[in-house]
């Protein structure tokens, strides 16, 4: 833009970028769409910079309505304080739209945007009447109301709409978004008349609330007629009809780009609150709001409109999330996911959790595209994002397993086709025995090292004496060398791979053991064999490597823990590795990959002793 010798992208591109609109759908105080008006600035300015100079360039001789439109322009910015006010008010205006169900956030959202304006300000003589944006910045249930005119349509028509009660409120929001237009622009000629404009929005506004508010109260059985549970509805759901509120902007398909950090949390907890009417969330079986909101900003993004979203790991890779998965594989497009673990830092300062961060554009391609997973040192996340991974398309897994892969590259892909091609459909639950002849045991807690046991890791205290841990699982084998070659496979970096690629990433869980493709009886004999010891002397070394730590509290005395450094027993479970590369078919590329998979935060310091 600062150099493009023509007017025509100018002028296309300022047109563009002012139609533009950003929505935070759990706005908060605001850091999303604060961000959005840091990134948008500059586009503007460069504009309007390109043309003033196109402006200045003109000829003494040249006709008035050249660059008629520019001029225009420019003349709006010279009616502010400065060129930075202008532009920061023309975003917040038409660019910035956000929703939140707790009033405070919303006042807080809106302070931020107004100092951001002010401090645009050289002198207090020249502050002007802070714009209105209490129409872009509202209060309500960003899930619970009419998003769309279908969804209006469908309460409406639910009887016979003799009076044309559908059309009715398709006119009046009509109404209520040119009444909202004049509003705009009265805002940015500062023209003395926005408070009448105000007042008439508002009051249509609230007209046409109360009547989408009578249909959707009706969808919850809801007496409007009996004024108190009325009212108590109101209060609990604080419902938002987006088609009203943003009627201009659904109906010109939804907006251009959609970005935030929904909340984590169950939908079970908040149930008491508020309800989202049954079967209309494809998602309500996941039970938590932020696969909720995801859904519903699905349907408020326009086509091959952009969204981004924080959400949980856990939304790509646990089977509860499966009708999310779904809808995000199969009716969308183009999705990638950058993948964060919380070990040695998280991916956002104060979010103990590992998180994904989901882009997405709404078209009709349907591919699906991942990240590794990625671990890094707190001293490298100012070059996190520069040094992005590559990103590996990927296909949902939609048996047992429910996952969405993590592929590393072309390698892991093919590594982990080998090991499901030579289970022939088994999996470790084939070998689950009933009784506790040859019982093994795993620790779900898991970070760099998944860690099996043939003996039990008992720790004691002096009140209830030897015990396991409530991480500990118990699990039974057919016979003692399946037992020992599961100890080696759970504790072998192939496992650990597997594990980083199908799960979220906090711990072991049931499903990623029983699951594990795996089929003894086409091991060669003496590779099952080799496997068996291995599985005997990682036990043993695990043991002889462990630490036992004392600690005391009142209420069980002197406890005695034993903890497990498994690093220091990685030659062992690089033989396992060999054994195991050497069954799957591995190339020798593929064996080294696997020995040497996430070594640099896995061995740390014994890496690099200097």
């Amino acid at each position: 833009i600062e150099t493009w010798e023509g007017p025509e992208l100018i002028r296309a591109f300022y047109k563009a970028i002012t139609k533009i609109t950003v929505l935070d759908p759990t706005v908060g105080s605001g850091a999303f769409l604060f961000a959005a008006l840091n990134i948008l600035e500059p586009l503007y300015e460069a504009c309007i910079n390109r043309m003033a100079e196109f402006v200045e360039d003109l000829p003494d001789d040249a006709p008035p309505s050249q660059f008629s439109d520019f001029k225009i322009i420019l003349s709006q910015v010279n009616q502010h304080p400065s060129r930075s006010y202008f532009i920061y008010k023309t975003i917040i205006i038409h660019n910035l739209y956000g929703v939140d169900i707790i009033d405070e956030a919303i006042e807080v959202c809106k302070l931020r945007l107004f100092l951001k304006l002010v401090a645009q300000i050289d002198s207090v003589k020249h502050i002007e009447p802070l714009p209105d944006i209490d129409f872009n910045i509202r209060a309500g249930n960003t899930l619970v109301g009419f998003a769309t005119n279908d969804e209006v349509g469908q309460a409406v028509t639910r009887t016979l709409d003799f009076d044309n009660n559908l059309g009715k409120i398709t006119n009046k929001a009509e109404d209520v978004q040119a009444l909202y237009d004049a509003f705009l622009e009265a805002q940015m000629e500062e023209d003395d008349s926005t408070a009448d404009f105000k007042m008439e929005l508002r009051n249509k506004l609230k007209e046409l609330n109360e009547t989408l508010n009578h249909y959707l109260a009706g969808e919850y059985g809801v007496d409007v007629k009996n004024k108190e549970k009325y009212e108590n509805w109101l209060q609990t759901h604080q419902p938002f009809h987006w088609f009203v509120e943003f009627y201009g902007i659904i109906e010109n398909g939804g907006f251009d780009v959609i970005i935030g950090n929904p909340p984590y949390i169950k939908y079970s907890k908040i149930i008491c609150d508020y309800t989202v009417i049954a079967n209309t969330y494809k998602t309500e079986l996941c039970n938590n709001l932020y696969a909720l909101i995801y859904e519903r900003s699905l349907i408020l993004l326009k086509k091959f409109g952009w969204q981004g979203l924080i959400i949980p790991l856990t939304s790509m890779h646990t089977n509860q999330m499966a009708s999310l998965q779904e809808l995000i594989s199969f009716q969308l497009s183009y999705n990638s996911a950058f993948c964060g673990d919380t070990n040695p830092s998280v991916l956002f300062i104060g979010a103990r959790m590992q998180l994904l961060i989901s882009i997405l554009n709404k078209n009709n391609h349907n591919d699906l595209w991942n990240s590794k997973y990625i671990r890094f040192y707190n001293k490298e996340r100012n070059i996190l994002f520069q040094n992005l991974p590559n990103f590996e398309k990927s296909e949902r897994v939609k048996e047992k397993l429910i996952s969405v892969p993590k592929y590393v590259n072309n390698l892991g892909k093919n590594i982990i086709n080998k090991i499901f091609k030579s289970a022939n459909y088994k999996v470790f639950s084939n070998y689950f025995s009933k009784d506790d002849l040859n019982k093994s045991y795993y620790l779900t807690s898991l970070s760099y090292f998944p860690r099996a046991f043939i003996d039990p890791p008992e720790f004691q205290n002096e009140k209830s004496g030897k015990s396991l841990s409530s991480h500990c699982k118990g699990i039974n084998l057919n016979n003692p060398k399946i037992r020992n070659s599961f100890v080696a496979i759970i504790c072998s970096t192939i496992f650990y791979f597997y594990w980083h690629v199908f799960s979220y990433g906090r711990q072991l869980n049931k499903r990623e053991v029983d699951y594990f493709p795996v089929d003894f009886s086409s091991f060669k004999s003496d590779l099952l064999d080799n496997l068996s010891k291995g599985g005997i002397l990682l036990n043993i070394d695990l043991f002889e490597n462990s630490l036992i730590r004392e600690s005391f509290s009142q209420r069980t005395g002197v406890s005695r823990q034993r903890i497990f450094v498994p690093k220091k027993s990685k030659p062992i479970i690089d033989k396992i590795d060999k054994v195991l590369a050497e069954h799957y078919g591995f190339t020798e590329e593929e064996l080294d990959f696997i020995i040497n998979y996430d070594i640099k935060y896995r061995m740390g310091k014994e890496l690099n002793p200097d």
